[in-house]
């Protein structure tokens, strides 16, 4: 590959002719008919992963903030990918940024499959004990939803 726009070509093709398109310099991959993956067109070699794993109502938890920049650390929980705040500070997402240019359709594959298997991670009931302290804390605080939760269909 060379330009951002063949990935959903590849997409379609393997997936037997879903109808991912770009709307904008965006696109949605649904996997399992649970989870999403969103495409974000960064420029022509660019295309950045992204699924959101939790919604902030308030203010951000420095302990949770803490410890989920030790989960990011050397991808200890998060492989290839990274967490991220988005710039509202209201969502954190996980995020892998790939240059298409010279990947094959076996490389893509290996790096989507590798960032499913993290977002399925991301929503599993051990990333929930894992921060079993600081999600009480949020809940405590009033917050609507303090679990993690993974973008879903």
């Amino acid at each position: 590959m060379q330009q951002a726009d063949e990935i959903l070509e590849v997409l379609n093709e393997k997936l037997g002719g879903t109808a991912l398109s770009w709307k904008g310099d965006h696109a949605s991959l649904k996997i399992e008919g649970q989870y999403v993956v969103d495409l974000i067109k960064i420029d022509a070699q660019t295309v950045e992963l992204l699924s959101l794993i939790r919604t902030f109502d308030g203010a951000l938890n420095p302990a949770l903030i803490t410890k989920l920049l030790a989960a990011n650390y050397q991808g200890t929980m998060t492989g290839a990918a990274r967490i991220a705040l988005t710039p509202d500070e209201k969502l954190l997402a996980l995020t892998r940024r790939i240059d298409v240019r010279g990947i094959d359709i076996a490389l893509l594959e290996e790096i989507l499959g590798d960032f499913i298997n993290y977002v399925k991670f991301w929503s599993s009931d051990d990333v929930k004990a894992f921060f079993k302290e600081e999600l009480e804390s949020d809940k405590g605080a009033g917050l609507e939803n303090p679990d993690f939760i993974v973008s879903k269909v």
